[in-house]
């Protein structure tokens, strides 16, 4: 029983840490944004965005880092976009798991 406890303590802790990325990478996200046109792409998901998951807004936010860091003028940061592209596709998959989407083992749900 304490081993669950610890696990499930474990996947909190680590849930919480992947929510203040996604705050991090949001607000620096939003930064960039202010200080860039807005691509095609950008434009197509914030405009389809009332119609999409959770998890597929978080997949639309990584491709806009992803963006962002292929644009990127220098190496520090091309990586910090990188990271964060990471932390979003991470989130994703995290919301797919509480949304049942697929299971704890990574397989697909219901």
């Amino acid at each position: 029983m304490s081993h669950l406890n610890s696990a499930l303590e474990a996947a909190r802790r680590e849930l919480l840490d992947l929510r203040e990325q996604v705050r991090k990478a949001e607000r620096a996200l939003k930064s960039a944004k202010s200080r860039s046109k807005p691509t095609e792409r950008r434009r197509q998901s914030l405009g389809d965005a009332m119609t999409m998951t959770q998890s597929q807004q978080y997949i639309a936010n990584a491709e806009n880092c992803a963006e962002l860091a292929a644009q990127a003028s220098d190496e520090p940061t091309r990586n910090r976009y990188k990271r964060m592209e990471a932390a979003w596709r991470a989130l994703a998959v995290e919301q797919d798991w509480l949304d049942g989407v697929i299971d704890p083992n990574g397989k697909s749900g219901s």
